[in-house]
């Protein structure tokens, strides 16, 4: 079996706010959207959004005052998810609403395989993009 990446925690500001705005995004995958049955180390309920038997993010809340920045040593730039189609690509971009900083549009002079994806920017700030494969790759 390939690796795959099952779940990502972010540190988001506020994680009901959050859950709902991915929860909404995420809804043609059939996400759902939940308190975590776990506490995390500093003894909070992150709160869960996922797609079965794939993608979940775990959404914890962050210190108080504090702003994303991407390009601070360990924390997220973004996070990409993969899906089947240019459809699904369109029907997510178009239920997550807010801001769309590029696409939904094929990139044909950035990456390969007939790429197709949209890049998105949550309550957060936290950049992110869904995207698939319009061509099979030549081996």
């Amino acid at each position: 079996m390939k690796p795959v990446l099952q779940h990502i925690a972010l540190s988001v500001a506020d994680p009901e706010r959050s859950a709902a705005y991915y929860a909404k995004a995420l809804a043609p995958l059939g996400a759902f959207s939940r308190p975590a049955g776990y506490t995390s180390d500093r003894g909070e309920r992150p709160h869960v959004v996922g797609v079965e038997h794939s993608l979940s993010l775990m959404l914890h809340p962050a210190e108080p005052g504090t702003k994303h920045d991407p390009y601070a040593a360990g924390t997220l730039h973004h996070l990409a998810i993969h899906v089947e189609s240019a459809a699904l690509v369109d029907a997510i971009a178009e239920a997550a609403g807010g801001t769309i900083t590029d696409g939904p549009r094929p990139f044909p002079d950035e990456y390969r395989f007939g790429y197709y994806g949209a890049f998105l920017l949550d309550p957060d700030g936290i950049k992110w993009e869904v995207f698939c494969y319009t061509e099979l790759a030549e081996l």
